[in-house]
């Protein structure tokens, strides 16, 4: 049995034992989970969106780009500075990145350029020439 007191001031009765107390806690510890992981959940959601909006993803064939497109593009990475891929396995929309700097290779490529002179355009247009490449910038 537990013991009641009841404060003469409130007129509240406590539990003397802490059972009430302690069901209290377990309930508020409840609330807090369930209130953190629904905002983990809407959090993930919200830059999942967020993520995907920034960087469309554009499919373009390989075959429908200048040949030698991909042996420029592997001495850069994404220029969008925000996936953090090597150009050549990007394939954001972004407007600095991705499937912009190659059509851009493509097309320098294609007006008859060669790759050393292609490296240097795409560099002043995007940077993000990979450490290994920069003394290809060099005159």
């Amino acid at each position: 049995m537990t013991n009641l007191v009841v404060n003469k001031m409130s007129k509240k009765k406590t539990v003397k034992n802490g059972l009430h107390t302690r069901a209290l806690f377990d309930a508020k510890m409840r609330f807090l989970l369930l209130g953190t992981l629904a905002g983990l959940v809407i959090g993930g959601i919200v830059i999942f969106i967020a993520t995907d909006v920034n960087h469309p993803q554009v499919n373009k064939q390989p075959s429908q780009y200048h040949p030698a497109t991909f042996v420029v593009a592997g001495k850069f990475l994404c220029g969008c500075q925000e996936c953090q891929l090597e150009l050549v396995r990007c394939k954001c929309g972004n407007s600095a990145g991705g499937t912009h700097e190659l059509d851009y290779i493509s097309m320098k490529l294609a007006e008859g350029l060669s790759e050393p002179d292609v490296v240097r355009e795409v560099y002043k247009k995007f940077g993000s020439i990979k450490n290994a490449y920069r003394f290809l910038l060099e005159d």
